[in-house]
């Protein structure tokens, strides 16, 4: 194919996100033996898994996840400040590990900021991986997991 005949601009159409996930989850199974035998198109068969916290039926916070690959991606969690520092916030990420271990998981991951929970979670037994300064700028994005 000529390189002219090619043209790269910005598509924001669903179905061009559609094409590319779909274009990547093929290549995806064709060399990562555990996906071939494990996933199918709708995403890795992604189980969304959610928790909430409410006191009288008012949302007060929360853990947002889903199970792939057989790991539980924690993606949002929190709790309102009032809240904090009576061992909900625990509770919750035990709740989650029963539910991971529950569905045959190897563990969890997530990930946090320097302002936000780095130290809770590695008082719980996560292990840092990995760390992305200035994003946003004069921050720390903490990347964590726990293996079962």
């Amino acid at each position: 194919m000529n390189n002219k005949e090619i043209e790269i601009k910005l598509d924001l159409r669903q179905d061009i996100d559609n094409m590319v996930k779909l274009r990547l989850h093929r290549y995806n199974v064709k060399h990562c033996k555990y996906m071939e035998e494990h996933s199918s198109y709708t995403h890795n068969d992604k189980i969304t898994a959610n928790f909430g916290i409410f006191k009288d039926e008012e949302c007060l916070g929360g853990a947002v996840g889903y199970i792939s690959f057989g790991w539980y991606m924690l993606t949002d969690f929190c709790i309102d400040e009032s809240l904090r520092g009576q061992g909900i916030g625990k509770e919750i990420i035990m709740k989650i590990e029963e539910f991971a271990k529950e569905n045959n998981c190897i563990g969890v991951q997530l990930d946090t900021w320097n302002f936000q929970a780095p130290e809770f979670y590695k008082k719980l037994g996560y292990i840092v991986w990995g760390e992305f300064k200035d994003c946003p700028p004069e921050t720390t994005h903490y990347y964590l997991y726990k293996k079962f």
